[in-house]
């Protein structure tokens, strides 16, 4: 799923297989894109949403991050492993562009 928020560039949500299979979360990686650094992702919240639940708790804040290279893989580390996650949603509230709207990632 992708979507835009008032006071997000972009998110994108992930969900698990389901409440049989639950997951743990203590880090996360993003890989930067292959063609245009000023299209990096710079500031973004990370949140999940856990089993039985509708309310998004924010895991992971980041700012001011730099890719060095195109499909540099950056790994980030949770403060605090979270439990029995059912989906994940990258939220990026600012890119390296001066344009709105504009940022990539790749697999």
């Amino acid at each position: 799923q992708i979507g835009d928020m008032a006071d997000t560039l972009h998110w994108v949500c992930y969900c698990t297989p389901g409440p049989d299979s639950p997951l743990n979360f203590s880090s996360y990686s993003l890989v930067s894109g292959n063609d245009c650094a000023h299209r990096d992702p710079q500031d973004w919240v990370m949140e999940v949403q856990q089993y039985s639940s509708t309310i998004w708790t924010v895991v992971d804040v980041r700012k001011d991050v730099m890719w060095s290279e195109r499909h540099e893989t950056l790994t980030f580390h949770l403060s605090e492993p979270v439990t029995k996650v059912e989906k994940f949603r990258l939220r990026i509230t600012k890119s390296r562009s001066e344009k709105p709207n504009e940022f990539q990632l790749t697999q």
